[in-house]
């Protein structure tokens, strides 16, 4: 967190957390708190949080939000709870994480979407069901208890055959046979009542500010960045999709953009952007464009050495652009508190080092279903509706009582 104490007057450590695990920042009077969450290691790649609904996220289920759902929806309410019993700031709460922690905050924010202002997705996005990117724990692809018991061979659809192996042996999602002669066993767990993951965004008229940054050379989430930009949009939603190359000396690969904090910070509005004055005295700062170079202008700022700028403020998205370049998606025209920036009309597609897109000749690399199948199809169940009408029939009561 020491990249954040630009922003913050003190970082205090309420429970002790692995790098991995996603944190809640909530923000008063330049203040931050974080909690941690820790459970078993049931999940893909070894994840201690448990998603919703077994990993399965579909049109007639787009928002499962309950106790039932998932073991943490309790934790999460109840450290909401705490929050405003505390007295803080409740509009300034903020879910952050990176790979599949952030795809954790996405459906931790996503459920509670009346009590965040917004998240950080690094390296992460909206998983597809039949397509790619496919993350490590294929998930929108099997569901969670389908992956736990066979493993990367959920996935796959075609007959594995063992021939003329005269021992025991115990492929994934088989039986265990002993194979004398020519066998096969038939691997059809691909989920075909899956569509998203780890939720779709459907937050009613809560909505939020949903920054997303990951790199064209990461494997894993690029393109995943981009479904989850289009769902955003789709949903009414401030999204912000920062796709980021690796140049100038920067690896990228699966990994937050240098400088992490203070992108996180001014791209959410979480304290208010600098202002024009301070953004100019910020860019005379800079000898050079390079994430060492911003990392020492951003020392003066936080030391009161720049002229017209409030220490404490957020750095610009030109301020930013110092460190390192992004091509930027703002679906408001807006970025940190800075507003009437250019509004993405088509939204630019991520140019990832792996193409992303539906499954082709009806496989995704390491992901086989079946042939004709595919992400599951029916009418969408629009909660939102029914919100709407339970709201509706409720003042109708209450008036007719009254």
């Amino acid at each position: 967190m020491s990249q954040s104490a630009l922003f913050t007057k003190q970082y205090v450590p309420l429970v002790n957390c692995r790098p991995w695990q996603y944190l809640i920042h909530s923000v008063v009077s330049l203040y931050i708190h974080s909690l941690g969450s820790t459970g078993p290691k049931d999940g893909g790649g070894g994840f201690g949080l448990e998603f919703p609904a077994n990993g399965i996220i579909n049109a007639s289920n787009p928002t499962p939000c309950t106790k039932e759902d998932s073991r943490e929806y309790g934790y999460i309410e109840g450290t909401l709870d705490l929050i405003a019993e505390l007295g803080l700031d409740a509009s300034k709460v903020y879910f952050e994480g990176f790979s599949q922690s952030s795809m954790f905050a996405a459906y931790a924010s996503v459920c509670f979407a009346d009590r965040v202002a917004g998240l950080w997705q690094g390296g992460s996005g909206l998983a597809k069901t039949y397509h790619t990117p496919i993350v490590p724990g294929f998930q929108a692809q099997c569901s969670a208890s389908d992956y736990n018991t066979y493993g990367n061979s959920c996935c796959e659809g075609k007959k594995q055959s063992f021939l003329f192996l005269p021992t025991r042996v115990t492929p994934h999602a088989c039986t265990d046979v002993l194979v004398f002669s020519s066998s096969s066993c038939r691997k059809d767990n691909f989920c075909t009542d899956c569509t998203w993951w780890p939720i779709y965004p459907r937050t009613c008229e809560n909505k939020l500010v949903d920054c997303i940054a990951t790199y064209t050379n990461d494997n894993i989430a690029c393109g995943s960045d981009f479904y989850m930009y289009e769902a955003m949009v789709a949903e009414g939603h401030d999204a912000r999709m920062l796709s980021f190359s690796p140049t100038n000396g920067v690896a990228g690969g699966h990994s937050n953009p240098q400088n992490t904090y203070s992108w996180i910070v001014g791209c959410l509005g979480i304290v208010d952007s600098c202002s024009e004055s301070c953004e100019a005295s910020f860019l005379s700062c800079m000898q050079t464009t390079s994430v060492a170079e911003f990392a020492r202008c951003e020392i003066e700022l936080k030391n009161g050495d720049l002229a017209d700028c409030e220490i404490g403020c957020a750095p610009t998205l030109e301020m930013l652009k110092t460190s390192q370049t992004p091509v930027v998606n703002l679906s408001n025209g807006k970025f940190g508190s800075q507003e009437g920036l250019d509004v993405t009309e088509s939204p630019q597609r991520p140019n990832c080092s792996n193409d992303f897109g539906p499954f082709l000749d009806g496989s995704g690399g390491n992901c086989s279903p079946p042939a004709g199948d595919g992400p599951a199809s029916g009418a969408y169940h629009n909660r939102c509706a029914v919100s709407l009408l339970s709201s509706f029939l409720v003042t109708i009561l209450i008036r007719c009582y009254w």
